[in-house]
């Protein structure tokens, strides 16, 4: 016997669906993956609220989400609301609208629960011994884990994402030394306070998952800057790059799609800063984050 089940991630940046057919050995197929674009770190205020305009955006899409985990037949869904939507000062009344539309309830997570979530979507499939740095920049926020086994031992969950230091730094479209110098140095400042307890931690090996890490992968490989793992060199060569382009629009890059060319510079500012003050030598890819530990935890929930 078998049945559909879904998690839903609200993130700053994306909103993501993903609806499973489980049996009874809980063995599992991915049946629908649906994302949008939502850029819901955009739709904020001075006030620090989320607009009216984003409000009806992000509800059409969760519209959509309804449609299909009804199309699907899902009888349960684990949804969560990350950065954003435990930032704004509107959240609560947003989320009421939003559960209705969904038609199932939404859970706003602490940055210690998703940072948490991240290091249990990265290491399911890994079956390394070794204590293991995780990185996963996303649109409001960075989770930076470390652990052994299924053990955490140090997580943190630090206020900038690809989307706010893109609005913060980047906003007029201009791609500048001194813009990547200014973003690269205000993540500095975020880190330097980790910087002593994660050193005394450790690490062997270091790991990154986020739409902005595999992205900017994909551009080092495509781009002949990397083998498949990203160092600090290549970060320094993508940021060379990027500001000959002078302009954001201009950006045309070999395995790049256009929908993340306008993130590119925050996150790559980001991920510079934290291979300098961590520091870090090599971060290769993971296999999951925050959407895999979410199904992980459903699944084992059955």
């Amino acid at each position: 016997m078998t049945k559909n089940i879904a998690i839903i991630d609200l993130g700053s940046s994306s909103f993501y669906l993903c609806i499973v057919q489980v049996d009874a050995r809980k063995r599992f197929k991915t049946l629908r993956r649906h994302k949008f674009k939502a850029q819901l770190r955009l739709g904020i205020n001075e006030q620090g609220e989320l607009t009216l305009a984003a409000q009806q955006q992000a509800l059409a899409y969760l519209a959509e989400f309804a449609t299909l985990l009804q199309r699907y037949q899902v009888k349960q869904v684990h949804a969560v609301g990350t950065y954003t939507l435990r930032t704004i000062k509107n959240s609560e009344a947003f989320l009421v609208q939003a559960q209705q539309t969904l038609g199932f309830s939404i859970e706003i997570i602490s940055g210690d629960e998703e940072a948490r979530l991240v290091y249990v979507g990265a290491t399911a499939k890994r079956s390394s011994r070794h204590q293991t740095l995780v990185v996963d920049i996303g649109g409001g926020s960075t989770e930076l884990i470390i652990g052994k086994g299924r053990e955490i031992l140090r997580s943190v969950s630090l206020a900038m994402g690809c989307v706010s230091f893109q609005q913060r730094f980047f906003a007029d479209g201009a791609l500048t030394r001194q813009a990547f110098d200014l973003a690269i140095t205000a993540a500095r400042e975020v880190l330097v306070p980790i910087n002593p307890e994660f050193n005394q931690a450790g690490w062997q090996a270091c790991v990154g998952f986020s739409g902005t890490i595999q992205m900017i992968s994909r551009v080092m490989k495509a781009g002949g800057l990397s083998g498949g793992s990203i160092d600090a060199e290549g970060l320094d060569q993508v940021i060379d790059k990027l500001i000959s382009f002078h302009r954001v629009e201009a950006i045309v890059l070999p395995g790049l799609r256009e929908d993340r060319a306008s993130l590119l510079a925050g996150g790559v500012a980001i991920l510079k800063a934290i291979f300098e003050v961590l520091p870090i030598r090599q971060l290769t890819l993971s296999l999951g984050g925050v959407r895999e530990g979410l199904l992980v935890e459903l699944l084992q929930r059955i």
